[in-house]
């Protein structure tokens, strides 16, 4: 089933996946585009002498696009069809959750070997949606001759690739959206308990539950420290009666700690710099209570 719920950009990275777009077109020599449910185009890389750019009436382009990608997304697989030109196309969906919200376009391409009938029927076909077959860049031997078994594995291996990042994408900003919330709850508890700090007797810093996260962190139990941080950061609100820079002072501290766990975990200290640069984060004037628990969930994790 087709359903745009989300923008691609939304639910893709696009800067890795025109990389990615970029080495597939180098090693396989295919055109791809990354379409819409509703075929508009979102990337697209391709070589100068795709025919695809000098097609002027786009529109029948686009509706064999849309139908193609609809069956595809039926299947659940990749689907080869015709293009108005004449040229194969193989068209798969991308997929979240079962559903498809957009599809990867490659080719076009031809499936049989070129004789001179072919060119002359490809040159009518081409007028016929608008292409200037006089332009110096329309050349039909251009076009990259690939067999039909070829052209599904090459589609195939772009799935692949394709669902992988879609799965990590989603995982991550899963992981975001968790963090977010925690960051959330961590603020409603310092809303909570911050106004009547100054009604505690002096609290001792929680050294042993410090410990204790520490000891998770290099343990790599995410799970166990979630929880025991944001026990440790209610514990490092109420022992700095909800004074700001005294939490900083020493959420900082502890993420000089959780630098320090890391390395003699066996992490490399290069690793640690983009650790370093949110750790420094803590320290800004105009730095918040939640902006504090979501720059200490982040490091954490």
């Amino acid at each position: 089933m087709l359903k745009q719920t989300r923008s691609l950009r939304e639910l893709l990275d696009f800067e890795k996946l025109k990389n990615l777009f970029e080495t597939y077109h180098k090693a396989t020599g295919l055109n791809v585009a990354l379409y819409s449910s509703a075929g508009e185009e979102q990337l697209l890389v391709r070589g100068d002498d795709c025919i695809c750019g000098l097609v002027g009436d786009r529109s029948v382009c686009i509706n064999k696009l849309v139908y193609s990608g609809a069956k595809s997304a039926e299947l659940a697989k990749p689907y080869i069809y015709q293009t108005a030109c004449g040229l194969i196309m193989c068209i798969t969906p991308v997929a979240v959750d079962g559903d498809a919200v957009g599809f990867i376009a490659i080719g076009p391409v031809i499936l049989w070997d070129k004789e001179d009938f072919f060119i002359d029927e490809f040159v009518q076909l081409c007028e016929s949606v608008g292409v200037d077959t006089a332009n110096p860049s329309f050349d039909p031997n251009s076009i990259k001759h690939v067999d039909c078994e070829t052209m599904t594995g090459l589609a195939d291996m772009l799935t692949i690739m394709v669902d992988y990042m879609v799965e990590k994408e989603n995982a991550i900003r899963s992981e975001r959206a968790e963090r977010e919330k925690a960051a959330e709850e961590l603020k409603a508890r310092f809303e909570l308990v911050s106004p009547s700090a100054k009604n505690y007797t002096y609290r001792r810093y929680p050294l042993e539950l410090e410990k204790e996260l520490i000891t998770h962190v290099q343990l790599g139990d995410k799970q166990k420290a979630r929880s025991l941080i944001n026990d440790l950061l209610t514990e490092i609100l109420l022992f700095a009666d909800g004074d700001l820079n005294i939490i900083k002072a020493k959420l900082y501290e502890l993420m000089a700690f959780f630098s320090r766990s890391a390395v003699e975990s066996g992490a490399e200290i290069k690793s640690l710099t983009e650790i370093v640069k949110k750790s420094s984060k803590l320290l800004l004037e105009n730095i918040d209570y939640l902006d504090i628990c979501r720059t200490t969930l982040d490091i954490l994790d």
